[in-house]
């Protein structure tokens, strides 16, 4: 495992154990969501939206992700004509395989979109839009996803051009699990307000979440 990752999951586990259930603010600055952003290589932007948490939620860190480093905009490429839906993302509901120590019941996931807008004669060479994030898990045996659930709206800069994306919004969060198995479900949406044009949303994206003690 990188060392950047392994600072990341510790400085998350310090914010969820210094975080309470059901908050629906967050201070403009706080240094243990900055070092976990700063470990995936991001930026801190839980302060710059409206964060909403569910009751089983105990901790939460919104991050910026630049532009992917593995290509860069083409100054020399001629841009492509105005289409007319150009914005395309991959949406990343909370998924994988998880183990937690016998007894305990705090699970840290994520969700994330990766969003890739074109280079377009007239435009500039970022779009600094809107992102709203809706997250939840269904963690209770009565299939219930009122307590694990986490909404953030927030700027999100993304960069015309570049790929694989142009800019990436990953939204961390620990929730209390009441079963081995929860199903998630995620719904995006982007929005550059001064190009209306430049729109993407999406809807009951699903995942899982598989927990082995």
């Amino acid at each position: 495992m990188k060392r950047s990752v392994v600072r990341g999951a510790f400085a998350f586990s310090m914010l969820a154990a210094a975080g309470s259930s059901g908050a629906h603010s967050v201070e403009s600055s706080d240094p243990m969501r900055k070092l976990v952003c700063e470990a995936m290589g991001g930026v801190d932007v839980t302060g710059e939206g409206v964060l909403t948490m569910g009751k089983d939620v105990t901790a939460a860190a919104v991050c910026q992700m630049p532009a992917s480093q593995t290509a860069s905009r083409n100054a020399a490429a001629s841009p492509s004509a105005f289409p007319l839906s150009p914005v395309t993302a991959a949406v990343h509901p909370p998924s994988g395989n998880l183990v937690l120590p016998a007894g305990e019941t705090q699970v840290t996931t994520s969700c994330a979109a990766d969003l890739h807008i074109p280079a377009i004669s007239g435009m500039p060479s970022v779009s600094a839009g809107l992102s709203t994030v809706k997250c939840r898990g269904y963690n209770t045996p009565t299939n219930s996803s009122a307590g694990c659930s986490i909404d953030w709206t927030g700027p999100t800069n993304v960069t015309l051009g570049a790929q694989p994306y142009g800019g990436r919004v990953v939204v961390n969060f620990s929730c209390v699990a009441f079963r081995s198995g929860i199903p998630t479900v995620m719904d995006y949406e982007y929005r550059d307000p001064t190009y209306p044009r430049l729109i993407y949303q999406a809807r009951d994206v699903t995942g899982y979440l598989n927990i082995a003690r």
